[in-house]
């Protein structure tokens, strides 16, 4: 029971009793009890709310101490409320995290949103913010790289982190987890392209259906990414001033692409302009052509019969910019064509200028010999 004066209000001691006796001091021959025995302590309180909440204690000490931090934390509530809500933000589920920062994923494509909303709540469907660890991540990292490249491992990871870094503005988490996970730089500078002195390209048109032709040529005239290429439509084509607009490049942004005379004049051929609101239009015209399916039954056969080794659809974007830098185009003018986010992206096709580099080394030597 409490002390006289109130020094141990809240605390009650558990008692257990025998029914035939009603718990009597010194028990009863009738039942063989030997009296009162204590199952514990129970604390008693009341939050801000004012609503009751009785918790169990094994002894009268740690009863004393969970009740003096109970009333402790009601009045730390009271003077500072504002440090409370912080504190119950920060145990936010991961997966309550993704859809409350959708709408601000925009800097990111919606469908690569949805794809890594799939992957972390899959990796940790119970899980708050704060009880991810770097650990964690590692160990995920491990497991992750066995099946994908290290480049789509990294990009994974940097979602998360801009998705840490967004709950951290708002007091949902004090610390970023995935700036800790180390990572080896990808190395993805893939260049490949159908090269003049094999006539790969002459193979390649040579296996394909007439008909389908004018898709694999009017990408690498371009350089397109497929996605861009497959979802054009004409109201994005002006055939007047010879351009392209791309709405949304991968980075996020429009950009327009000049149409060469070839370009131009496969995209006048085209059946689908004047009948379709797409360029590349399935059968009924209604909705674009799919790309997976397309590209599987029609250009994949047609490299194998060609015998194009390590080929791809991407590559036919490789073979236009490295096209243009052999032809001696400036890098800055490819990078805004390819639509790269840096320069960075496009120097790795800087190597395939040997002459336009070695010309310019000379120009000390010109400007040497000129001298008196």
């Amino acid at each position: 029971m409490a002390r006289e004066g109130g020094k141990d209000r809240g605390l009650f001691e558990r008692i257990e009793k025998c029914r035939k006796c009603n718990g009597a001091e010194k028990g009863c021959d009738a039942c063989n009890h030997t009296g009162r025995k204590s199952w514990g302590w129970c604390v008693e309180w009341y939050d801000q709310n004012g609503r009751r909440h009785r918790e169990t204690c094994p002894t009268k000490t740690a009863a004393r101490a969970l009740h003096a931090r109970r009333r402790a934390a009601v009045e730390e509530y009271r003077c500072n409320p504002e440090a409370v809500a912080a504190k119950r933000k920060k145990k936010l589920l991961l997966a309550d995290a993704t859809k409350l920062y959708r709408d601000e994923g925009a800097t990111l494509h919606p469908r690569d949103w949805k794809r890594h909303e799939k992957i972390w709540t899959e990796a940790f469907p119970a899980a708050t913010l704060e009880e991810i660890t770097t650990r964690d991540l590692e160990l995920w990292r491990a497991k992750r790289q066995k099946a994908v490249k290290p480049a789509t491992v990294a990009r994974d990871l940097a979602w998360l982190k801009h998705l840490f870094n967004l709950a951290i503005r708002d007091k949902h988490a004090t610390e970023n987890p995935v700036s800790a996970v180390r990572l080896k730089r990808p190395n993805n500078e893939r260049v490949r392209y159908l090269k003049d002195e094999e006539n790969e390209e002459a193979r390649l048109r040579a296996k394909m259906d007439p008909a389908d032709w004018p898709m694999v040529e009017f990408a690498f005239l371009t350089g397109l990414r497929r996605s861009e290429q497959f979802g054009m439509k004409w109201e994005h084509v002006d055939l007047g001033r010879r351009t392209l607009l791309v709405p949304r490049s991968k980075h996020g942004e429009k950009r327009h692409i000049p149409l060469s005379d070839r370009a131009h004049a496969l995209l006048t051929a085209l059946p689908s302009r004047g009948s379709s609101t797409w360029v590349f239009p399935s059968r009924t015209g209604k909705t674009p052509l799919d790309a997976d399916n397309w590209v599987k039954r029609k250009f994949v056969p047609a490299v194998k019969a060609a015998e194009l080794e390590n080929f791809h659809w991407h590559d036919l974007r490789h073979d236009f910019a490295s096209k243009l830098v052999m032809a001696g185009a400036d890098l800055y003018a490819v990078k805004e064509l390819m639509g790269h986010k840096s320069i960075q992206m496009t120097q790795r096709y800087a190597h395939l200028s040997p002459k336009r580099l070695l010309d310019t080394a000379n120009l000390i030597g010109a400007s040497k010999a000129a001298e008196p």
